[in-house]
Formats: structure tokens, sequence, C-alpha cells
């Protein structure tokens, strides 16, 4: 990946040393630009071309593309590395679930009401899909553009429109048009048609050749050289393999050689992937889904509207699109879990997101109302923390003072992880409390903490 080294950004930059920008000099505002962690734009006295030059140097090699418009617009494509752990990805697959135009009136809305309630709480996030997918099964432009009023006016979700026609695409513009849906798709026979819509509504456009990749490079330069800006590429599904093989290869090209016709987000439809058995039908579609996922594809496409297919993507893309150099973690402090009282049992664990929600869902489990209470590990898990000694008796007992737990229970007694053993004595003596040692796996705390209520 192309990268300017501080020296080169220095040059382009004012060198007034005004330190408007947050930095108190220009060099110091170079270094932390070519290290990624200051905006070269904060600086006010850039020249217009030297606006030019950094935005063309700092862009990221794959496109950035917004589909949609307002809160809902969703943001594909703007990556810059081959590999998470060299960076980080930045915008996370957008998952699509497709309907068609041949749907009736009441079973689009049905459909549509089906797609915005499927919903995920997870790790203090709330995951669901993206996009809608209209198909323009019909070929019919009244039919389609019926079916995108429809749309229109059940959900703010963006559109992706499906349509080899221009005729058909038309009629669904002409509605939408305004709200920036993907155009999908040109295709070498319709490609002068569809740029041209795509130019008119100032929407992204997404061309479509299953062949080589270099007849889909040719296609990315005609819609370009007619002034079409943002493109969505699809390599089509013959085979999983030879799908797969190009989007690696696509990722390789655009930012590894910096080839900028394969510089584009991508999008896939793995109900392609049929099987002989309906039974298997799901399972396969959900399982090459995960597949594209993982190799780089900006936007999956699902056929069925089945809350179960959805739920293990959208897991998926919340651990790949982490910034793997930060833990996931939740604010420390002190939670009542259940209809607590001042007699409530109180534990302790760490501020590692995973291992608050476990043990969270295992107290919830035992129908004992309790406190946790979290302590700042940095997010690391209990055996994490305490082998690198952020999981510590001082670190707990400054916890129950700083969260006034005093205040909430009128016992002294906390319950410490039993692989955190060790620290219960200098913990009993730094707090004058009483340490139970608990389970050193919290499914044990079901039977753990009834046990001791009734003690």
């Amino acid at each position: 990946m192309r990268k300017l080294t501080p020296m080169q950004i220095y040059m382009l930059l004012p060198k007034t040393n005004c330190g408007e920008c947050g930095f108190p000099t220009c060099l110091a505002f170079a270094f932390n630009v070519a290290s990624g962690k200051a905006n070269v734009f904060a600086c006010p006295y850039l020249s217009d071309e030297a606006k030019r030059k950094l935005s063309e140097a700092l862009a990221p090699p794959i496109k950035l593309v917004t589909i949609g418009v307002g809160s809902e617009a969703i943001k594909i494509g703007g990556e810059r590395v081959i590999h998470r752990h060299e960076d980080k990805f930045y915008n996370p697959t957008a998952i699509a679930f497709a309907i068609s135009d041949l749907l009736s009136e009441e079973e689009l809305r049905k459909q549509i009401a089906a797609i915005e309630n499927t919903k995920l709480e997870r790790l203090e996030e709330i995951l669901k899909p993206d996009l809608i997918a209209l198909k323009g099964s019909s070929e019919n432009p009244e039919r389609f553009a019926k079916a995108v009023e429809t749309i229109l006016e059940t959900t703010s979700l963006p559109i992706i429109l499906c349509s080899f026609n221009p005729k058909v695409m038309e009629e669904g513009l002409k509605l939408c048009g305004s709200k920036r849906p993907l155009i999908y798709a040109a295709t070498k026979d319709n490609l002068e048609s569809m740029a041209k819509l795509a130019i008119e509504y100032d929407c992204p456009l997404a061309i479509y050749e299953p062949g080589r990749l270099e007849s889909l490079a040719e296609l990315v330069k005609k819609a370009r050289n007619m002034g079409v800006k943002d493109l969505v590429l699809d390599v089509g599904f013959n085979d999983l393999r030879e799908t797969l093989e190009k989007l690696v290869l696509l990722r390789h090209l655009a930012i590894g050689e910096e080839k900028r016709e394969y510089g584009y987000p991508t999008i896939t439809f793995p109900s392609l992937a049929t099987t002989e058995s309906d039974a298997l039908a799901d399972f396969w579609e959900v399982t090459v889904a995960t597949s594209f996922m993982i190799r780089y594809a900006s936007i999956i496409v699902l056929n069925s509207i089945k809350p179960w297919r959805i739920l293990p993507l959208l897991i998926l893309r919340q651990g790949i699109f982490r910034d793997p150099r930060i833990h996931p973690r939740v604010k420390p402090g002190l939670y009542a879990i259940g209809n607590v009282n001042e007699h409530s049992p109180c534990l302790v664990t760490s501020n590692y997101a995973l291992t608050y929600f476990t043990v969270k869902s295992d107290i919830e489990a035992s129908k004992v109302p309790s406190y946790l209470l979290v302590v700042d590990t940095g997010g690391l898990s209990v055996a994490s923390a305490f082998a690198g000694g952020k999981f510590t008796a001082e670190k707990i007992a400054e916890a129950i003072e700083e969260y006034k737990v005093k205040e909430k229970v009128k016992h002294r007694t906390m319950i410490i992880p039993g692989l955190t053993a060790k620290i219960s004595g200098k913990l009993e003596e730094l707090t004058n409390w009483k340490v139970i040692v608990g389970p050193r796996d919290s499914s044990e705390l079901r039977v753990f903490l009834r046990k001791i209520s009734t003690t």
C-alpha cells in the first residue's frame, strides 16, 4: 500500500507552525498525519494544489462508496490493507435482504417489516441488516416502480435496485433517485444506458462481469471515462473457489499493486450457490456468505428473509471489523443484575466485553439478583489481566471505594473469580471484607449463587 512519508506531507504544508491544527509545529503535524493519528485537512491553510495532491495521495486504495442518505446511509469500501493485523478494516460488510417486485403489496410490507425487526444486541451494539435489494423479476417498469414506492413508504433503509433493464431501472430511479440507491447492474451490453442513469441521479453503479478480471477492468475504465464516480464490482458466481479467488485477487491488485481500476468495493449473491437439496439451500447460502465476508465482500445479498440466516453473519462481522488493536470492553462500574437489594451477593470481574456479558448471562440464569463490580483491566479477560498484573487486590479495593459498593450492600462479602484465588488474602487485608473464591468457570455460577444464597 502506498504511504506518504512525514517529510513528503511536510513539504505540502504551509510551514507556518501556527498550531491551529492542534500540534505545535507543521513537522509534528506531518508525523501524526503519516501515522494516522491526525487528519491532514485539519490544517486551515492548505493551498488548493496541496489539497488536491494530498487527497489523491492519501485516498484509500479501495474507494469509499456511500449508498443511501442521512443517518441510514451505508459506507462500503474505503479499505487500506489486505490483512487486518496491518491496521484494521474500516467499513463493515453490508448485509442486504432481497425481495421481489412479483410480491403483492401486502407481502412486500410483511417482508420489509420482518427485515426491520431483525435485530440483535451484542457487546453493546445493535446488529441488524443494512439494505433492501429489490429485484425487478417482473421486467415490468410500472410494477417495479410500485414496489419501490412501497419500500419508500415502509422503511428508511437504503435500497439496491436490481435489474439489467435500463427502462425498469429508470422508473425506479424516478421515485428514489434522490435517496442514492445502488444501481445494479451495468454489463457490457447495457453499460452506456446504466452509466447515464448513474450520472443523472448521482448514484453508485454496480458493474457485473462474470468473465475475466481484465474484462471487468475494461468496463470500469469505460464507466469512469463517461463520468461515473462511484462503482461497485460483481465478479459473478460460477464456482465458489473461483469466486473467492477473484475477490482475493481484486484486493491484492487494488492495494498491493495499486491498480485503480480494481480499487472498488464488491457485491456478492451467495444464493447463486444453490444445491440440489432444498433442505440444504439455507445452510449453504449462509456458509457461502460467511466465506465471502471473510474474503473481502463489501455487500452480501441474502435471498431469504429468515432471522437465523443473518445472525451468524452479524456476529462474524462484528468480530472481523473490530479494531484488533483494541480489546472490546465495557465501562467499569457497579452493575445491578436483577431486582437487587442491600443483601444481594456482590461479584467482581474484568471489563473485557465477552467476559462481562458471559458472567452477566450466567448470573441471570441463576435467578439470584446480584451486584457485579466491573474492574478496569484495559479490556483484558480475567485470566490475562491477572497474569499481566491488571486484576489485583489493589485495583478491586479501589473500585469498591470508587463505585461506592458499601452504600449498596449491608454485608461486607465479595466473590472473586476462581482463577484469582491468590489475591483473596491481600484483598481481605486491604478492605476488611470477607472474600469468597468463586468458580473458575462462570457457567458454574448458576449453582454456586443458588447455594450461597440459601446459606
